[in-house]
């Protein structure tokens, strides 16, 4: 098989830097991650910022006049108030099979967006009334403009992945990385991969920086893309990747205390034994 015949995703990237194996297991043998609680609720708050993202054009184009920046919070929480119930449904079953309280869910789903309604809500308001815009022309004029889950690949390469959100201005764009959990040091690898994604998807604009966005406390952590040996890494676990899949090699497994948070820990240590 030739390298370029194989993709690699910028998630096969950091779970290697968590464990080869994993990478093994989803990539050459097919296994797909158990639910949890933690993933069930991960997915539902990236749904509900990729939802509301879709519905802020429909936002927007209902602002005809001036109005005080409440009643844009206002449009904002009302269709955050629906689109958190489409969210939860939309993971009904899992929440189910799991055993979660579904209101304790929508009231930590709801406390992890409100700060990025209230900061949308914000500049629409101030972009609003420096321009003194309204409804499509407003829409049309309004930076940043953000788009939600977009898919890049990099032929060059041979990377692909989906990207949280993307800030786009008129110059330049800003991608974010949205975490439902907290620090960890493969969050910047990411980021940086798809640094190199976006540069072959969007060579006009410039790339400076990304976001690691913690929703639980909307904390911004900026990362400036100046690190060469961030490159160099994620480009050398990439090869090596392509490398396990080509030849289906298993890396081998070594317990330790990080194995137990795997979502694929029943998977590799069922039979008990942590030689």
């Amino acid at each position: 098989m030739e390298l370029n015949e194989i993709f690699v995703r910028v998630t096969d990237i950091t779970d290697y830097i968590f464990c080869p194996r994993k990478v093994y297991l989803k990539r050459v043998l097919g296994y797909s991650e158990e639910d949890t609680e933690q993933k069930i609720f991960g997915s539902i708050v990236h749904s509900l910022f990729d939802k509301i993202n879709e519905k802020e054009q429909e936002i927007i184009f209902n602002i005809k006049e001036f109005v005080e920046y409440e009643k844009i919070l206002n449009l904002y929480n009302n269709f955050l108030t629906e689109l958190l119930e489409e969210s939860i449904k939309e993971f009904e079953e899992q929440i189910k099979n799991l055993n979660l309280d579904k209101n304790d869910i929508k009231i930590r789903a709801y406390s992890y967006v409100i700060k990025d309604i209230e900061e949308r809500a914000k500049n629409v308001y101030n972009f609003m009334k420096d321009n003194d815009l309204y409804g499509i022309e407003l829409w049309e004029f309004l930076e940043p403009k953000i788009k939600t889950e977009l898919d890049v690949t990099s032929l060059k390469y041979n990377i692909v992945g989906r990207i949280d959100r993307l800030e786009i201005y008129k110059k330049y764009i800003i991608p974010y990385e949205i975490k439902s959990g907290f620090f960890r040091r493969e969050h910047i690898t990411q980021l940086y991969s798809y640094y190199l994604l976006l540069k072959d998807e969007f060579p006009n604009y410039n790339i400076e920086k990304g976001i690691l966005l913690y929703a639980k406390d909307n904390r911004k952590m900026e990362i400036e893309f100046r690190n060469n040996n961030e490159i160099k890494k994620i480009l050398d676990i990439k090869d090596k990747i392509i490398d396990m899949i080509d030849k289906k090699e298993d890396p081998g497994k070594k317990f330790s205390e990080k194995c137990k948070k795997c979502a694929f820990y029943n998977i590799c240590w069922k039979n008990g034994n942590k030689n």
